[in-house]
């Protein structure tokens, strides 16, 4: 029995396992992979708080976007009024423009008419030129 093999590998691999036990290294191998759980726990919960503040940070942008997207209709609403306003006052201007122009322009060919009938006329003699009757 002495002389057999096996029996000095049971022999090393006990005393092996009672070192081990001696100076305690199943539990520093439980608590280093208990720290290790842990460390894995605590990322994984800061993962889902990070998760969590991205998924609100999402929701509120997206709100802002739409609010952006509602701010722009109405921008563009607004302008497109004051447009209309404007095109409505220049149409309305440019028809009072027009109809002075027409005004002046009709007063200024009566005056030329006026002046015409005047030059084409015989000069009217005054009663201190006519010679008596007689």
């Amino acid at each position: 029995m002495l002389s057999d093999p096996v029996f000095w590998v049971a022999v090393a691999f006990v005393f092996f396992v009672a070192l081990l036990v001696y100076y305690k290294v199943p539990g520093l191998v439980l608590g280093a992979l208990d720290e290790r759980a842990d460390n894995i726990r605590n990322e994984l919960d800061a993962a889902q708080k990070l998760r969590e503040e991205a998924q609100a940070l999402l929701a509120e942008y997206q709100r802002k976007q739409n609010d952006a997207g509602k701010e722009a209709e109405a921008i563009i609403e607004q302008a497109r009024r004051e447009s209309e306003l404007i095109a409505a006052e220049t149409r309305e201007k440019m028809a009072e423009t027009v109809e002075r122009q027409t005004t002046m322009a009709e007063l200024k060919i009566a005056q030329a008419e006026a002046q015409a009938v005047r030059m084409s006329a015989p000069p009217h003699r005054s009663s201190q030129s006519r010679p008596p009757a007689g």
